[in-house]
């Protein structure tokens, strides 16, 4: 929200709009977009996801390493300073170590476990339960 009648800068906005995405607005089992046209007060439907578990885990966990490496070196993150590629692995941002994120959710296999995906969907429903 904007409490004022003033327009949202662009840098807040695209700061709202990672922050949207690393909050796992995709996944399963959160709240995400309804469609407003299908949706009554006491049948909510959801546009049925484009994108696979790993894909929909890839944007959160992406959204979520960039948004701490915003917060700790903005003009390296919107490209108008050059600095280290902070998905090769571990590096340093304005002093600080920064390491990406990880994926949680694996194609074949969760901590050494086979899984397919009914139960990577329930994993996602306990998380957020």
């Amino acid at each position: 929200n904007n409490n004022s009648t003033e327009q949202l800068p662009p840098s807040y906005a695209f700061k709202r709009a990672l922050q949207l995405l690393s909050s796992g607005l995709f996944l399963p089992g959160s709240n995400g977009l309804y469609d407003p046209i299908n949706d009554t007060y006491t049948n909510l439907s959801r546009p049925k996801p484009i994108m696979t578990l790993e894909e929909q885990d890839r944007l959160c966990y992406t959204s979520q390493t960039l948004l701490r490496a915003l917060a700790i070196h903005p003009k390296y993150v919107l490209g108008t300073e050059n600095g280290p590629d902070i998905f090769a692995g571990p590096c340093e941002l304005n002093g600080v170590m920064f390491v990406a994120n990880e994926p949680i959710i694996f194609k074949d296999q969760s901590n050494g476990h086979a899984i397919d995906d009914t139960q990577q969907q329930a994993m996602f429903a306990e998380v957020n339960s």
